[in-house]
C-alpha cells in the first residue's frame, strides 16, 4: 500500500496566501461535483472549465442524483453564470464565470 499525502484546492490557496483564482480547469472523470461543491471558495475563481459527465452522486449535497446540467448549474448558481457545450445528458463540457 502506497500512502500520498494530498491537499485541497481551498488549503492550498491559503497556504500560498491566493485572494481570487483566474482560471481553472478541471477533468476528475466524474467527482467534479465533490471538488466544486464549497463555493466558500468558488467564489474566489472568476473561471471555470471543465468536462462533466453524468454520474450519479454518491456523497455531498447531490448525493443520490444524477448529475447532468440542472444539477451542475446549481452547483454554481450562486456565484457563475453557466453555459454548457455537448449533448444534453452528457458527457459535455462547461464553462462558468463569475457574476
Amino acid at each position: 500500500e502506497v500512502v500520498v499525502p494530498g491537499v485541497s484546492l481551498p488549503s492550498l490557496m491559503e497556504l500560498m496566501g491566493c485572494g481570487d483564482v483566474t482560471y481553472i480547469k478541471a477533468d476528475a472523470e466524474g467527482a467534479e461535483h465533490r471538488f466544486f461543491d464549497d463555493p466558500t471558495w468558488t467564489q474566489k475563481v472568476q473561471e471555470i472549465c471543465m468536462e462533466w459527465d453524468a454520474l450519479i452522486a454518491k456523497k455531498g449535497r447531490f448525493a443520490g442524483r444524477t448529475m447532468v446540467r440542472p444539477e451542475y448549474r446549481e452547483l454554481f448558481a450562486a456565484t457563475h453564470d453557466v453555459e454548457f457545450w455537448g449533448p444534453e445528458g452528457g458527457p459535455g463540457h462547461l464553462r462558468a464565470v463569475r457574476r
